[in-house]
């Protein structure tokens, strides 16, 4: 069974937005995490959120340049995203288009999605942003029960791949 939050509508209220800020902000939250939808192109609502919750993170794919936001981090993912990006780290060119608008921001921080089709990738696409001065940091996808495809996680795929995974 499918959770109810696939049918959720979108509310680009800027009022409802300031109250949903407030209202965690009253609740003792201190901190929030503005991901999905591409956040980036609701510049308006980010500026909401930023004014009532200063400490954040907006989790990007790196489609348009974030300039405010002073006690933000910007997360860009990898592996499960952009994964075609992925592969052309071999010739060098992994994330230029990302690499190109986060600049030298201190507050970006790519997130290597681990999958069972990247996995081999890591060691490689982390190298890269780290010769360009990128932070990462890690995360492991964690798919539904009974999920198949490319991002299905099973625990045979770890073992016996011949490398520290």
């Amino acid at each position: 069974m499918r959770g109810k939050r696939q049918f959720a509508r979108e509310n680009s209220d800027p009022v409802a937005w300031q109250r949903l800020m407030q209202g965690e902000k009253a609740r003792g939250i201190t901190y929030v995490v503005l991901a999905g939808a591409e956040p980036s192109l609701v510049p308006d609502l980010l500026e909401i959120c930023s004014r009532e919750m200063p400490l954040g993170c907006i989790a990007s794919n790196g489609f348009k340049r974030i300039s405010r936001f002073r006690g933000y981090k910007f997360m860009f993912p990898s592996g499960v995203t952009m994964k075609p990006v992925c592969a052309s780290a071999r010739q060098g060119i992994c994330y230029s288009g990302r690499l190109k608008i986060t600049g030298e921001d201190p507050r970006a921080v790519f997130v290597y999605t681990f999958t069972k089709s990247n996995i081999d990738e890591v060691r490689e696409v982390v190298e890269k942003l780290a010769d360009q001065g990128c932070k990462t940091t890690f995360n492991v996808f964690s798919a539904p029960i009974g999920m198949t495809g490319p991002c299905d996680m099973t625990a045979n795929r770890f073992s016996g791949c011949g490398k520290s995974c």
